[in-house]
């Protein structure tokens, strides 16, 4: 009874660490935008490719605009740009997802899988970026 208990706690305590591991730090960067129809947008996102991911649209427009992210060479910054559909007026709303390379450290690991590198990170909570795009289509 006592071996089944402690194996139960331990168990517990695992799961515990595992969940614990995966709440990641969001920061949300609200960017309000006021554009003229049938105008085209562009903002510069800055990311460091030893600490962050390549930026990618989370939530996409719901009015059928076109939207692009485009990396530079080296892959420290992207270029989102945003065109509003053909003589759209209204709201929109694009968001755009960094989240924080990590090494995993055990939990999740699929056997004979390695794991990542670290990149020189001292905490262990995962960080998330979202640059989240406000637009206002005027006439």
């Amino acid at each position: 009874m006592k071996k089944i208990l402690s194996i139960l706690i331990a168990s517990v305590v695992m799961l515990t660490a595992c969940q614990k591991e995966h709440e990641p730090k969001i920061e949300n960067i609200t960017i309000d935008v006021v554009l003229k129809q049938n105008h085209q947008y562009t903002y510069t996102i800055n990311h460091n490719d030893d600490e962050y991911s390549s930026p990618y649209i989370s939530q996409d427009t719901q009015h059928d605009a076109i939207t692009a992210l485009t990396p530079n060479d080296k892959n420290t910054a992207s270029v989102f740009s945003y065109t509003p559909a053909n003589d759209y007026v209204g709201p929109d709303q694009v968001i755009i997802t960094l989240s924080e390379e990590k090494e995993e450290h055990g939990c999740g690991i699929k056997p004979g899988r390695t794991p990542r590198p670290h990149h020189h990170h001292h905490d262990d909570d995962e960080s998330v970026k979202n640059y989240i795009f406000n637009f206002t289509i005027v006439q």
